[in-house]
């Protein structure tokens, strides 16, 4: 699988966690506003490879530095991040060279959890419409959020009490294995059940869901 990184708008994660994901991705994005982030970092061992979205929200000097590669697009139609998932949609010869097709990409976002709620929401109703192969994952400081699909279900390591909760944004049915409150082909959805607050039980666990797909969040104990 084919590593991306998104950077987008939101609150920004400490600039070790920046570095890191940078050096671990075969390809990296930086959101209109996203791109403010890598501005005041010294000695930063790499760069955004593409900067896209209606560019209302990257500074200025973001606009005229750095070697990336800028795709502006006025639509207003559509959310910056739709703009980027859009590009990586995109037939091989309108995207950068080496990058697999979309539902062979494993996406980790950053930028994307917290300020408006808003902004959030959607980033979640964007990413819920990627083809079920595709991996997703957003990650801030202390939480991690990953889309779990029947292709592409989640093994996580955590400590004893780290908080898991899994939320459908439709119906869907799931098992798990390592949680407090175990479920065995549960079904979930938003108007039944969901499983808000479950525990890890010990240095790991598993989702996965049979039909439809939910988020797993985990929060350090």
């Amino acid at each position: 699988m084919t590593r991306v990184a998104l950077y987008l708008g939101g609150p920004p994660p400490p600039n070790a966690m920046i570095a890191q994901s940078g050096k671990a991705a075969d390809f990296r994005i930086a959101v209109d506003g996203g791109i403010n982030m890598f501005i005041d970092i010294d000695g930063l061992a790499w760069e955004p490879d593409l900067l896209i979205g209606d560019l209302d929200s990257a500074v200025a000097d973001a606009l005229v530095s750095g070697s990336w590669l800028k795709v502006e697009e006025a639509d207003q139609d559509t959310t910056d991040l739709e703009k980027a998932l859009r590009y990586l949609a995109q037939d091989s010869a309108s995207r950068a060279p080496g990058l697999a097709k979309l539902a062979e990409l494993d996406l980790t976002l950053f930028g994307a959890v917290g300020g408006r709620s808003d902004h959030f929401l959607s980033n979640l109703f964007a990413l819920g419409k990627l083809p079920a192969s595709t991996g997703v994952r957003l990650l801030a400081p202390g939480e991690s959020m990953v889309r779990v699909t029947p292709e592409r279900p989640l093994a996580f390591d955590t400590r004893p009490g780290d908080q898991v909760s899994i939320l459908p944004f439709a119906p869907c049915v799931v098992s798990t294995l390592g949680l407090k409150w175990e479920l065995e082909s549960e079904p979930l959805a938003p108007d039944g059940l969901v499983s808000q607050s479950n525990q890890a039980t010990g240095t790991g666990f598993k989702v996965r869901t049979h039909a439809g797909q939910c988020w797993v969040i985990v929060n350090d104990a």
